[in-house]
């Protein structure tokens, strides 16, 4: 297991390594290792030379969640990408359009538009597709290595592909939510489902499981981001993310043989 030691604004990035590193030492049954977690690179960033000589190399940040202070800019995104290109580590990018997305909640909301029912029209996959694409022309110019988070849109693999069709640093994932689920599981659950990217269409499950059978993307994790919610819970106000890692392997499983989207074999690599 490879946990996100996130640095929270205001947090010293080698502080919040060591604690988590001497938590697990005191209590995991598992082998783990960590991701430093970026929330604010302009105060951190020198942080990051120092981690690399603590074993950590890969490094994740959000170019989304502008309101919540998270958001990476383009600015701190290149010199992140500088920096770890120059170490031979790797950067993980949440990849949408956090100002753009951010615009269209305020337009909605204004209208007096319900959040359940426009969550995924907030945050649509052309939004997602463009950062995926924007990070990747940065890291190619910083010559870094790239690892892009849970890939939830059927749009978001043209860009990959172009990357890789190039021999480029690039590499890409997904997750089971987003190969079984769509946007009226949102509906159906509420604040249960509500996650970030959201959850898309049937037409976006099935274009990503052909993405991992023809290498556009190389892998499955679990985004795994318990929240103490309810489905009935103000959507607006309830926080992304949910529970994956205990039903990651089953939910693949099933999937993978209904309809023989992918042999046993490949699921297993």
């Amino acid at each position: 297991m490879v946990h996100y030691a996130y640095a929270k604004p205001g947090m010293k990035l080698m502080d919040t390594l060591e604690q988590f590193c001497q938590e697990g030492q005191a209590g995991s049954l598992l082998d783990f290792a960590l991701h430093g977690g970026l929330f604010d690179v302009e105060h951190q960033l020198a942080e990051v030379p120092d981690a690399f000589k603590f074993g950590v190399t890969s490094f994740k940040v959000f170019m989304t969640y502008a309101k919540l202070g998270w958001v990476t800019d383009d600015y701190w995104l290149a010199a992140l990408l500088d920096v770890v290109g120059r170490e031979q580590g790797m950067v993980a990018v949440h990849a949408e359009n956090g100002l753009a997305t951010d615009y269209l909640e305020d337009k909605f909301l204004r209208e007096g538009r319900s959040a359940v029912e426009c969550f995924t029209a907030m945050r649509p996959d052309t939004l997602e597709a463009e950062a995926v694409n924007r990070a990747i022309a940065l890291a190619q110019v910083a010559g870094c290595a790239l690892y892009i988070v849970h890939n939830s849109a059927a749009t978001c693999l043209e860009p990959l592909r172009r990357a890789r069709a190039r021999g480029w640093q690039v590499y890409a994932e997904t997750c089971p939510q987003y190969l079984t689920l769509t946007e009226e599981t949102t509906l159906k659950l509420g604040a249960l489902a509500k996650i970030g990217p959201p959850l898309r269409t049937a037409a976006d499950n099935q274009a990503l499981w052909e993405g991992l059978l023809d290498g556009t993307l190389q892998t499955v994790g679990s985004d795994h981001a318990p929240k103490a919610k309810k489905s009935g819970d103000d959507f607006f106000n309830a926080p992304y993310g949910s529970p994956q890692i205990e039903t990651m392997l089953p939910v693949m499983y099933d999937a993978a043989m209904a309809g023989r989207k992918m042999p046993v074999s490949r699921l297993c690599n």
